[in-house]
C-alpha cells in the first residue's frame, strides 16, 4: 500500500529484509550512494534487526541511530522484558519461562486458562532467511503445546487477563531524556486479544507510566524511536508486555496529535535538541481493513 500513497517522494523495489537481509542492505547501500538522505529508519523487525547485524557500514552514508548490535538484540528479547519490565515497576502477569516442551503443559497448567505463548524474539534467522513468529494464545493443555511446536525454544507462557486495559506508549528516547510521548489505549484489535490495535485513542499518561518507561529504556539502553505495551490494572498496576524499537503500526495517531516522533528523531539525528512534545489526548485511530474483520467476527 504505501507505494500508492501520495505522499511518497520516490518508490524503490528491493528484496526482503525476511528472505535476504544481507540483499536487502545492499540495495539499501545503493539507495544511499544515488543521494544525500538524512535519515533511515526501520519500519518492521525484520528490516532493523537486517541493518543492526549486516548494515552498520550503512552508517557511512546515512544516519541510522541504532545503538550497538548487543542492545538491538536485547530490545527486542521478550525473555529479557520480563526482568527489565519488573525491575521498573511493571511486573508480568504469572508467567513461566519454558526451555523444554515437556514443560510448556506443566507451565500453563499452573498460570491458568487461558494463556499466551511468546516467542523469545518475534524474528528468527535461518538458513533460508527470517521467519516472523506470531504471539499464540491457548484455552487448553492441548492447544498450548500444539501452539509451542511452532514458536520454537525458549518461550514464554503467561496467563491471559481479561479485567485490564491495553495501552501503548510511542515516543522518542534520546539524549537520556523522553523528548516525544503518545499514549494510546487499544479499544480493540486484530487479531482479537493479542493483535495489533484496530481501533484506538490517544489518553493522558496513567500515573508512573512515563518514569517506569524511561527507567526500561535505560536498562535496555535504547535510544530513537519506540513502542511499549503495557497492560494496565484496575488498581492501577502496569505489566510491561512487549517493546517495539522502531516505527509502529499506530504512528499515525501520534502525529495527528501533535507528537511528530519520525520528525523529532530526524532532528535528534541532524544534531539538533527539540523540545519535549506531548500527544494531546481525544485524537483517535481507526485500521480499516481491521476493523472490517472484527465487524464479520461479531
Amino acid at each position: 500500500p504505501a507505494l500508492r500513497s501520495r505522499y511518497c517522494d520516490e518508490r524503490v523495489i528491493v528484496p526482503s529484509p525476511k528472505h535476504n537481509p544481507a540483499a536487502f542492505v545492499s540495495a539499501l547501500e545503493r539507495i544511499a550512494l544515488r543521494r544525500e538522505y538524512t535519515a533511515l529508519l526501520p519500519g518492521g523487525d525484520a528490516s532493523l534487526l537486517a541493518i543492526s547485524r549486516h548494515g552498520r557500514r550503512l552508517e557511512e552514508l546515512v544516519q541510522i541511530g541504532l545503538p550497538p548490535a548487543a542492545t538491538v538484540e536485547r530490545s527486542v528479547d521478550k525473555i529479557l522484558l520480563l526482568e527489565d519490565g519488573a525491575a521498573a515497576g511493571m511486573p508480568p502477569p504469572p508467567t513461566v519461562v519454558c526451555s523444554s516442551p515437556a514443560e510448556v503443559g506443566e507451565a500453563a497448567d499452573e498460570v491458568g486458562y487461558p494463556v499466551v505463548l511468546k516467542p523469545r524474539c518475534s524474528i528468527l534467522e535461518e538458513a533460508s532467511g527470517i521467519r516472523h513468529l506470531a504471539v499464540a494464545q491457548a484455552s487448553s493443555r492441548d492447544e498450548a503445546e500444539s501452539a509451542a511446536a511452532a514458536l520454537g525454544l525458549p518461550l514464554i507462557v503467561q496467563r491471559y487477563e481479561t479485567n485490564v486495559e491495553r495501552i501503548s506508549c510511542g515516543g522518542v528516547f534520546a539524549l537520556d531524556e523522553l523528548l516525544g510521548v503518545a499514549v494510546a489505549r487499544f479499544k480493540r484489535t486484530w487479531p482479537p486479544g493479542a493483535g495489533a490495535a484496530s481501533f484506538a485513542e490517544t489518553v493522558e499518561p496513567p500515573d508512573g507510566l512515563v518514569e517506569s518507561a524511561v527507567t526500561l529504556l535505560r536498562a535496555v539502553g535504547w535510544e530513537g524511536i519506540f513502542e511499549l505495551e503495557v497492560l494496565a490494572f484496575p488498581d492501577g498496576r502496569l505489566a510491561a508486555m512487549d517493546l517495539n524499537p522502531r516505527l509502529f503500526g499506530w504512528l499515525a495517531l501520534a502525529i495527528s496529535a501533535g507528537a511528530n516522533l519520525p520528525a523529532l528523531w530526524c532532528e535528534v539525528l541532524r544534531g539538533g535538541r527539540p523540545p519535549r512534545v506531548v500527544a494531546r489526548a481525544g485524537h483517535r485511530y481507526r485500521w480499516e481493513d481491521a476493523e472490517l474483520s472484527n465487524l464479520v467476527r461479531l
